[in-house]
C-alpha cells in the first residue's frame, strides 16, 4: 500500500515538518526548493494564488507528485 506524505511548512507548528518521507528524499527535494521555487517568493513570476502542480520520475526524487503553494 502507498500512503501520501509530505514535506513543508504549517503556520501551526512554527516550522517545516515531514510525514512518511525518506529522509533522502527530504534533504533532496529542500535543496532543490531552495534553489528553484525560494528565489520565485514574492515575484510576479509566481503569484501568491497560484499553485504549482508537479510529477517527477524515480531518476529526480523518485516517482512522486505534488502540490507547491506560498505561505499566507
Amino acid at each position: 500500500m502507498i500512503l501520501p506524505g509530505f514535506y513543508g511548512k504549517m503556520p501551526a507548528t512554527g516550522d517545516f515538518v515531514t510525514r512518511r518521507l525518506p529522509g533522502d528524499f527530504v534533504r533532496a527535494w529542500d535543496r532543490w526548493l531552495a534553489q528553484h521555487i525560494v528565489p520565485l517568493i514574492g515575484s510576479e513570476a509566481w503569484p501568491r494564488s497560484t499553485a504549482l502542480r508537479f510529477l517527477a520520475g524515480p531518476a529526480a526524487f523518485g516517482a512522486s507528485a505534488g502540490i507547491i503553494l506560498q505561505s499566507a
